[in-house]
């Protein structure tokens, strides 16, 4: 009786000793799970920062990252990707340093762990999910219908958008004059949007600023363009020949001769002259290599030009003039 007692008792202490050591198993588990990102083998856990998410990177542009590490009183770990996860192509994990640098290549969101496992005791490790967001590089094409303008008239902004890596670019496009937000975004169909304006007055600068701003997408980078258009108060164009004379009421002028190799663009300030005749603008400059004269009826919007440069004569008339 008193062997087999001895033996329950016996029995009776190893499952007890086996039930504690199991208990304090799932504890420590428990523990290392609750941990921010570290494991059960080192306390206080290894911790990795920064907090995600990464900043996006761009197709084509040099990108880089530094991860660092606190905790598990190790000084120095390494670093490493775990779980077969993928990187960004063109991104790498440098072991010792802990940055991830490169040129991403390929538009897309990655997901993955970086871990920092201590130097001396490759047990002590600490890890953190993080995601990157890699969209294409983008180009701007900004245009406009006509460059220069007269004041009122009517011209068409265009900007047409393109991504590297196929991907079709998606999202809106904010044009503005002279800061001034021009209606709502326009969405982009096609990678090209667009909007009419009525040309401002330049002031005294004789210009004025347009801007295109796409807004970018989840899979496109934002990109802008700007394009500054001369105004001017009035404008002939040759009835035959199309070339154009534009000039101000402050006697600045440019004069556009079109002629393949020969064209010729001739900017300059002349003198506006008095006139009794109704409707009627002269303007009149003499200078050493040119010699500039108008007669501009502004009511009827017809008028005449002579414009002489370097011994070359050009002659602009517009409607009946």
């Amino acid at each position: 009786m008193d062997t087999i007692e001895k033996e329950y008792h016996g029995l009776g202490c190893n499952w007890i000793k086996r039930s504690l050591r199991l208990t304090l198993l799932v504890i420590l588990s428990l523990v290392g799970l609750l941990s921010t990102n570290g494991n059960a083998q080192c306390l206080p856990a290894i911790t990795i920062s920064p907090d995600a998410p990464l900043p996006n990177g761009m197709t084509g542009m040099f990108y880089s990252q530094t991860f660092k590490h606190q905790g598990g009183g190790y000084s120095e770990v390494s670093w490493h990707i775990p779980y077969g996860a993928v990187l960004p192509p063109g991104l790498t994990l440098n072991h010792d340093t802990g940055v991830l640098s490169g040129t991403p290549t390929t538009a897309g969101t990655y997901y993955f762990f970086v871990r920092a496992t201590a130097t001396s005791n490759g047990w002590c490790y600490g890890e953190r999910n993080y995601g990157i967001t890699v969209k294409a590089a983008t180009v701007m094409t900004f245009t406009v219908s006509n460059d220069p303008v007269t004041v009122g008239q009517k011209i068409t902004l265009t900007a047409q958008v393109s991504a590297t890596g196929g991907v079709t670019p998606t999202g809106t496009v904010q044009f503005a004059v002279d800061g001034a937000p021009v209606g709502s975004a326009v969405p982009l169909v096609g990678g090209i949007a667009s909007t009419d304006i009525t040309a401002p007055n330049g002031g005294s600068n004789g210009s004025f600023l347009t801007t295109a701003v796409y807004s970018g997408s989840e899979s496109a980078w934002p990109n802008s363009g700007r394009f500054m258009i001369s105004v001017y108060h009035y404008s002939l164009q040759d009835d035959a020949t199309g070339d154009q004379l534009f000039f101000s009421s402050n006697g600045n002028y440019i004069f556009k001769h079109y002629d393949g190799a020969s064209s010729l663009i001739l900017k300059g300030k002349g003198t506006i002259l008095p006139s009794i005749l109704p409707c009627t603008v002269f303007l009149q400059h003499n200078a050493a290599d040119r010699e500039v004269r108008v007669e501009f009826n502004t009511c009827e919007q017809v008028g005449a030009a002579t414009v002489i440069y370097q011994g070359v004569a050009y002659s602009l008339s517009q409607g009946s003039k």
